[in-house]
């Protein structure tokens, strides 16, 4: 590893690989693109109910790893995974007025931010749901009007 900065990179990279994991384990059982990447946020919310998950890879990571180290993983766990299924969604008429690259970094900061914010909260599971919601409607208004999404409760 080199260092303590070495160390920390390796450790942050074997998290976000065993959450790419639980994200793509929670993707498979869907039965649509949208489905799966609906899924596959939620999945990640439900990841940072972790406090070692959020300590390292929301937190700590900000300080101890430059952004492109930290984006350069993202993109071989969840933002890969994510992105995956952009193409067909775009091509489908999901997120109006985006590329792939700008509806990553839009998903990716509002998934980043609600992480970070439940750390602080009194009561992270009430919080998990809170933005649960809270993201569900915003991907609601980013979808072709003749579909359907429910809310997650």
């Amino acid at each position: 590893f080199g260092d303590k900065n070495g160390l920390f990179k390796a450790v942050f990279e074997q998290i976000m690989f065993e959450g790419l994991e639980k994200i793509t384990f929670q993707m498979k059982g869907q039965p649509t693109d949208w489905g799966a990447y609906k899924a596959g946020v939620q999945a990640f919310l439900d990841l940072c109910l972790d406090s070692t998950y959020r300590k390292i890879v929301l937190i700590e990571s900000q300080a101890a790893m430059t952004f492109p180290e930290r984006y350069a993983v993202h993109e071989r766990t969840l933002l890969g995974k994510l992105r995956e299924l952009l193409p067909n969604l775009l091509q489908r008429g999901y997120f109006p007025g985006h590329t792939e690259e700008t509806i990553s970094v839009f998903i990716f900061g509002m998934l980043a931010e609600s992480g970070r914010t439940m750390d602080s909260s009194q009561n992270i599971e009430e919080s998990r749901k809170v933005f649960g919601k809270a993201i569900d409607s915003t991907l609601k208004v980013m979808q072709p009007k003749n579909v359907d999404i429910t809310i997650v409760e």
